[in-house]
């Protein structure tokens, strides 16, 4: 056991072949009945109230359960606390056993029910798993494209020939029953070797910490902060996509914003870009420390709901709008970038490879309907009475793909444009599309008396090339309305990493570096 803890430091297919291999050994070894005899002699009455614990049929399904919340959670344990693990493992031993109670209402029979359950909890809580697997034989992949349905075929044959043996099973109930004891003994090791050696990454996983008012806050700007995802920049575009969008900088240069060239993002993944942006410093070290995607996800997204950026803000008694996909503060996200479980990560984790991630987990059709409602409640946002300076952060997905309009606003509800099979061309539509709509709130944002900042950019560049290094993927569009138009310190191709130590230093008085990281 000891000898194969380092294999579950990374969770994946392997591990849990390799976790499934060794656990059946020991299993088979436990099953003899000449051991149960041998101890017997030793402790009796023991043993027999064991086993008789594990004739049980119900057995198997509830430790199955329970091996997989250990499988999955096993890295990401420090983010969350007991009671919300315990929920989910109270989630799925529920489902478990109705169907259990279901099948077993079917059958007539403890033992086939459980096994039955057992493998419906296999083949749906580890579809990918298997699914992948089973596409990489060459045989397999060549003559059944579709393996799900070949998995399906096999699990009904299964279950039929269980439910048809005259056998009454009590063997292969109670070895199941001690093999998904095994595997939860590893697992259990595994999470607790992992939580006590990830503990000191906790101070990355940033919370809500004491919000100290100052107390001069008088003159304070609104701050309009607007994200088009995937929004690169004009040096790139024009390169790229031979489309220059002098038009977008021109326009913008009149209502006198600073419009860069050539800004880069280090990062072409959203939630890396906006944190860097909002805790004004790069936290590259991140992927390094948490090698499992869902948990650096995590921690990324914690780091902006409570970053330096939102402090500073809320000490200077700011009301936050939130239009984004992130929690701010205690403001909560406006939008679901994904249908249900994108911001629990916990749901996230548990079930992104199961099947129902292929329901649950996939980009909604109708996110063009949550990028016109954001843009029309834009529009309306400097009409609104508000008792603060107003901190506005909205996210839109209009130059992301799948892509949904053309440079007129029509819509294309199959998310392939005007342009079916040209992304590019699809992808300049949705830039002329929302240029437009932008211009017109700036032009009303500019028309006020209100001391205002604007500051839109994008997160990251398209990521539509092939070539992987290239690197229009990190390019991103910045421009910056700063009322007085004091625009020093700011270059031509200058971080985003600096939006916010310039705009803090300016009307904050804060004493924030600038970095050359340009």
């Amino acid at each position: 056991m000891f000898l194969s803890i380092p294999i579950y430091i990374d969770p994946g297919i392997g591990s849990l072949a390799v976790q499934a291999l060794i656990a059946a050994i020991v299993g088979v070894l436990f099953y003899f009945r000449s051991l149960f005899q041998k101890t017997r002699v030793v402790a009796s009455h023991s043993v027999h109230f064991v086993y008789s614990f594990l004739k049980k049929g119900w057995l198997s399904p509830i430790l199955f359960s329970a091996f997989f919340i250990l499988y999955k959670i096993k890295l990401m344990l420090i983010l969350y606390n007991g009671f919300e693990v315990l929920f989910y493992l109270l989630v799925i031993a529920a489902c478990s056993m109705v169907m259990y109670l279901v099948i077993f209402l079917t059958t007539r029979n403890a033992f086939r029910a459980g096994i039955i359950t057992s493998l419906m909890l296999l083949l749906f809580l580890f579809y990918e798993y298997l699914y992948e697997n089973l596409l990489s034989f060459s045989l397999i992949g060549n003559y059944f494209p579709h393996a799900g349905f070949l998995m399906l075929f096999i699990f009904l044959l299964i279950s039929f020939l269980i439910g048809r043996t005259k056998k009454d099973l009590l063997n292969v109930t109670v070895y199941l029953n001690i093999l998904f004891a095994i595997l939860i003994l590893f697992e259990g090791s595994c999470t607790s070797i992992n939580y006590y050696k990830n503990a000191p990454f906790r101070k990355y996983i940033e919370k809500e910490g004491p919000i100290v008012p100052l107390q001069d806050s008088s003159g304070m700007p609104d701050i309009y902060y607007i994200i088009f995802d995937s929004y690169t920049s004009p040096a790139a575009s024009k390169q790229y996509f031979n489309f220059a969008n002098s038009e977008m900088a021109d326009s913008l240069m009149t209502h006198g914003f600073f419009v860069t060239t050539n800004s880069a993002s280090r990062f072409h993944d959203t939630h890396k870009c906006i944190s860097s942006v909002l805790n004004l410093s790069y936290s590259e070290e991140l992927d390094s420390l948490f090698s499992d995607g869902v948990l650096s996800t995590a921690v990324y997204v914690r780091n902006i709901q409570w970053s330096r950026t939102v402090k500073e803000l809320l000490s200077h008694g700011y009301q936050f709008v939130d239009l984004s996909f992130f929690d701010l503060g205690n403001e909560k996200r406006y939008y679901d970038n994904s249908f249900m479980l994108s911001q629990n990560f916990l749901a996230n984790a548990l079930f992104r490879e199961t099947r129902l991630s292929h329901y649950f987990l996939n980009e909604p059709s109708a996110i063009y309907k949550t990028d016109l409602d954001i843009l029309n409640r834009l529009q309306l946002i400097p009409d609104e009475p508000h008792a603060n300076h107003v901190f506005v952060y909205a996210h839109l997905s209009v130059t992301h793909g799948p892509f949904y309009f053309d440079r007129n606003g029509k819509i294309f509800k199959d998310g392939r444009g005007p342009f079916p099979g040209d992304e590019k061309k699809n992808y300049i539509e949705c830039i002329r599309f929302a240029n437009t709509r932008i211009l017109k709130f700036v032009e009303k944002i500019t028309s006020s008396r209100k001391p205002s900042v604007i500051i839109i950019q994008g997160d990251h560049g398209s990521r539509l090339l092939n070539d992987p290094n290239n690197k229009e993927k990190y390019s991103m569009f910045n421009a910056c309305l700063f009322p007085g138009k004091d625009y020093s310190g700011m270059n031509d191709s200058i971080s985003p990493v600096n939006t916010f130590r310039l705009m803090l230093n300016k009307y904050f008085r804060d004493n924030y570096k600038i970095s050359n990281d340009n």
